[in-house]
């Protein structure tokens, strides 16, 4: 469950990485 938390943090802030960079 731990590993499943951490996976779907690293995703969200890629996007939001990502999503301000394209700004």
């Amino acid at each position: 469950m731990l590993y499943f938390k951490i996976s779907l943090q690293c995703k969200y802030l890629c996007r939001v990485t990502s999503f301000k960079q394209n700004l």
